[in-house]
């Protein structure tokens, strides 16, 4: 297994990656019409590591990492907030996602960042378990509703 910062060369395999996402969080922003540019701007400006497997990319996270040094009430200097987290379906429960979520924190550990967050789809319950194993707890809830009849 290797975990490594992704690539040019590694933008179909992550494609793949943040489409299988999208479908998992019912996303409808991110449909099987979304275009490969809107797909990849979810991840622009990013540290993106990818999981290899026998030469082959089984996994990916993308942060974005925020510098609040300038603004003297927030709680910590830097921030990340978690724009996208997979691993290949076939390849799950294996380890592989634990292993690279520790990677991730590692790294933001290394640039002093302080917090991490993401959203999750409340759809996806088997997300949320594993975030939760990781050691991150709910803070706050996003609702929302359709407008469009």
């Amino acid at each position: 297994m290797l975990i490594r910062p992704a690539t040019p060369a590694d933008e179909a395999a992550i494609l793949g990656l943040l489409r299988q996402i999208a479908a998992e969080a019912d996303e409808p922003d991110y449909g099987p019409q979304c275009s490969d540019a809107r797909l990849l701007e979810v991840i622009d400006q990013c540290r993106t590591l990818v999981m290899e497997r026998d030469g082959a990319v089984i996994g990916m996270s993308a942060v974005r990492v925020l510098d609040f040094s300038e603004h003297p009430d927030a709680p910590g200097a830097k921030a990340a907030f978690l724009m996208a987290f997979g691993i290949e379906t076939s390849q799950r429960r294996r380890g592989h996602g634990a292993a690279l979520f520790a990677a991730m924190r590692a790294l933001l550990g290394e640039e002093g960042v302080e917090a991490l967050s993401l959203n999750v789809s409340a759809a996806n319950e088997a997300a949320q378990h594993f975030y939760r194993r990781m050691g991150l707890a709910v803070r706050s809830m996003h609702m929302g509703m359709s407008l469009v009849p």
